[in-house]
């Protein structure tokens, strides 16, 4: 009998090790820290995310590649530029996106974004060879954490604030060589909004991995993965006390449109993302390659409904991948984000409507899940979803 389920590559992520950070953390003043905050975010906060592996390996099985979206029976889920922007407390309007892929940061560039000397900044700087990309220019994880415990013990609070930004960014935002901050993520670091950048790696990774069915590990930001998965499950205690001991792969299942927790109040008064100069979506740049994401399929997520099966030319697809050269692609990227295309903030209702919802079925009838179903049926009739007010004050 042919096999009921999608067949998906084995993924695994990889947990970041951050108890050093958390360490140089808590010898920070309060006022230390709300500066840290006022230039950097909210991004000290990814080092105390419990992270569930196998929930998020489980979450990856569902990512369906041409829509750039994780495909579940009756609804669909996809990260957003404003919802990443939002867990770690980044203004998208602060800073321009990064779109730096390719160009290394000069050492002038470092040194006044770590607020130290060039000669300094310049002494650490070495490289790392790994099997996988050859050769990375970068500074080691233990002079960065060197430096940063003498700015401490000084209450050098400016360099010292940066020099931990930096180690978050190059451990946890943009993990890729082991203990080490090489110069894709000092890059962003130095555009100063690291948000589109990590949409960008995220939805690569899981693409490239789709792309060529190889099994390995994701390259891409753990904690905000999980911070943004967990920020959709169902609040209910069956579900988060999982009493029927369930694994990840029958929960998520199981789940329906109705048992998703789809929208926080924290967008309120948001304007949102739809696309950029002549894209149809949003094409990003990562620190690996650049790909497009489509808010259209999030609507839920940011306050709107989804009437009907999206417009096929809204979900037009590109990637360019690492080591490939298209200076023309990367120009044409860069002009567009000049001219930004934005939902306005309107009263919010996440509702589905019945094409909509059929559209989804169809395409998991066709394509398939990457799990069989043991745990609950597929409801007979499409289910609308009540409007966000009913829906929080069931959850609440």
């Amino acid at each position: 009998m042919a096999s009921t389920r999608r067949h998906t590559p084995t993924l695994k992520v990889k947990k970041p090790q951050v108890e050093s950070l958390k360490g140089l953390s808590e010898g920070m003043t309060s006022i230390a820290k709300k500066n840290f905050e006022l230039d950097y975010g909210s991004i000290l906060n990814l080092l105390h995310v419990e992270i569930d592996d196998m929930a998020l390996t489980t979450l990856a099985h569902f990512y369906d590649p041409p829509l750039r979206c994780f495909t579940f029976q009756d609804f669909q889920l996809a990260p957003t530029l404003e919802e990443f922007a939002k867990i770690l407390g980044c203004n998208l309007e602060d800073h321009g996106p990064y779109v730096g892929l390719g160009e290394e940061p000069h050492m002038k560039e470092i040194a006044k974004a770590l607020h130290l000397t060039s000669d300094e900044v310049s002494s650490w700087l070495e490289d790392k060879k790994n099997d996988r990309k050859g050769v990375f220019k970068g500074f080691s994880r233990g002079v960065l954490e060197t430096k940063a415990q003498a700015l401490l013990e000084k209450k050098n609070w400016k360099p010292f604030n940066a020099v931990l930004a930096l180690l978050v960014y190059g451990l946890v935002l943009f993990p890729d060589v082991e203990n080490f901050v090489d110069f894709s993520a000092i890059g962003v670091f130095i555009a100063g909004n690291p948000v589109s950048a990590l949409l960008a790696d995220l939805y690569y990774s899981l693409h490239i991995k789709y792309e060529g069915r190889r099994k390995g590990m994701l390259f891409c930001c753990v904690p905000l993965l999980q911070e943004w998965l967990t920020s959709h499950l169902p609040r209910k205690d069956s579900f988060v006390s999982n009493p029927a001991g369930l694994k990840w792969h029958q929960r998520m299942m199981a789940l329906t449109e109705k048992d998703i927790f789809w929208y926080s109040r924290d967008l309120d008064g948001t304007e949102i993302i739809l696309s950029c100069g002549d894209f149809p979506n949003v094409p990003l740049v990562g620190t690996r390659g650049c790909i497009n994401y489509n808010p259209v399929l999030a609507f839920r997520q940011l306050g709107y409904p989804m009437e009907d099966k999206p417009d096929n030319s809204l979900l037009e697809e590109f990637i360019l991948k690492e080591g490939e050269e298209n200076p023309a692609l990367l120009r044409k990227i860069r002009r567009a984000w000049g001219q930004i295309h934005k939902k306005p903030w309107t009263k919010k209702n996440c509702v589905a409507k019945p094409l909509y919802t059929q559209w989804v079925r169809e395409r998991v009838e066709a394509n398939r899940l990457p799990f069989d179903m043991v745990v609950r049926p597929l409801s007979p009739e499409p289910i609308t979803m009540v409007p966000i007010e009913s829906r929080e004050k069931e959850q609440g």
